[in-house]
């Protein structure tokens, strides 16, 4: 009556300070939900509160790749199932062919169809402990002749009910005015969030590669916390009820094209994105007769346009280099007002950058050497009410280089050094 349960186990591999994930496939990595689900688990990365992403001893966020195309809209994670996923690459020394001021890269490899096939998942998880979370997610894939296809929805929903208490005693050796402060907060939390992914991919017969992406979210978050505020002085007591009561909804839609294309030995790729962000927030404040005390309404819009081109060639032997060029466009706008004073304030701004870059690397028995030099030139402007624009811009120069000995296969020895001059 005995029972055996086998599951595959993911390999780990360093180079460097970097270090490569594969045979994730059916491994509790590959089984997880989603991307966001996988990375969670991943060794060495970090998120926190399904949202934020870090890979350990790294600052600032990673840029994150799916086959070799950066991801614009973190709903993409949310919607893509982790189940395809073949090997996952961290990059924690990233090169000059990265944007600059980037900490670190993940890259995700999925499992490419062989031969022509249409699949499909439908998967739903709910849990209840101290709260209530449900996860839908539906899901389809496949290839027909020479275009590949993959989409996505997911549905999250998280109901929540805290509660808190903070007691604070505040001692004076001057007076006998001695204040103990006790802070109680009950609290509900009500997240609703749609995600959303359409991807089709098309090779040629002589290997020249189409894709097009578009993605999105909707979120409908809300939230009502109740405090009482006690302050007991030696003379007086006070007690203070008030009520908070906020409501946002941020929507994301990003689109994404590539193209890549052998040319003279090498590849030539293009990318272009644009992505588009608003968020709508309410505040209010009563108190215990649920009086409006005060109150705030916040509206963000925000535009981001990208275009990259990069071309990459072998070198002879074990080598390889690349080189190309990155520009980009965003402007913003923020709207805060207060309907019971009617104050109200804007601010927009916009950005415009240009970068350039040239990286190589080359292999030569137990070395290996990485190197690069990347340019960028930016120029902000900010405009607060009628006050007149700000201008801003600045150039930055940044040369990499890297060297990695190999001892054996368990054993590295690496090198680096970065500069940024601007």
């Amino acid at each position: 009556n005995e029972v055996v349960v086998t599951a595959k186990k993911a390999i780990v591999r360093n180079l460097g300070m970097n270090y490569t994930i594969s045979n994730i496939r059916g491994s509790y990595i590959g089984n997880a939900g989603n991307l966001m689900d996988m990375l969670s688990w991943t060794p060495g990365v970090s998120v926190i509160n399904n949202e934020t992403i870090s890979v350990l001893g790294r600052g600032g966020s990673p840029l994150i790749y799916v086959n070799g195309v950066r991801i614009m809209n973190q709903s993409e994670l949310n919607a893509l199932s982790s189940s395809n996923v073949d090997k996952i690459e961290i990059i924690r020394e990233p090169g000059s062919e990265y944007p600059m001021g980037t900490s670190s890269v993940i890259l995700i490899t999925t499992v490419k169809p062989i031969g022509e096939m249409i699949n499909g998942e439908l998967t739903e998880t709910a849990a209840f402990r101290r709260s209530f979370s449900d996860h839908f997610r539906a899901t389809t894939f496949g290839r027909i002749k020479r275009l590949s296809f993959n989409a996505s929805i997911a549905y999250n929903l998280i109901q929540n009910n805290q509660s808190s208490n903070s007691k604070y005693d505040i001692f004076s050796s001057y007076s006998d005015n001695d204040i103990n402060q006790v802070i109680e907060q009950t609290s509900r939390i009500k997240n609703h969030s749609l995600n959303w992914f359409v991807g089709a991919n098309y090779i040629t017969k002589n290997k020249t590669t189409y894709l097009l992406q578009y993605s999105g979210s909707y979120g409908d978050n809300s939230s009502a916390i109740n405090t009482l505020h006690t302050i007991n002085r030696s003379h007086e007591n006070s007690v203070t009820r008030y009520n908070t009561n906020s409501d946002a909804i941020p929507i994301k839609h990003s689109v994404l094209g590539y193209a890549s294309f052998k040319i003279l030995g090498g590849f030539l790729k293009f990318t272009g994105t644009f992505n588009h962000l608003t968020n709508h927030t309410k505040d209010l404040y009563t108190d215990e007769y649920f009086s409006p005390m005060s109150s705030s309404r916040y509206h963000y819009k925000y535009n981001m346009a990208t275009f990259q081109g990069d071309y990459s060639h072998k070198l002879p032997g074990n080598g390889k280099y690349s080189y190309g060029l990155y520009l980009g466009y965003t402007d913003n706008f923020m709207h805060l007002s207060n309907p019971l004073t009617h104050k109200a304030q804007d601010v927009t701004g916009s950005s415009k950058w240009l970068e350039a870059y040239f990286s190589f690397t080359k292999k030569y028995r137990h070395l290996s050497f990485q190197g690069g030099l990347r340019g960028r030139y930016e120029f902000n402007t900010n405009t607060e009410n009628t006050a007149k624009t700000k201008k801003l811009n600045y150039t930055n120069v940044a040369p990499k280089i890297s060297i990695n000995y190999s001892i054996s296969e368990d054993y590295i020895l690496s090198a680096s050094y970065a500069l940024s001059y601007g």
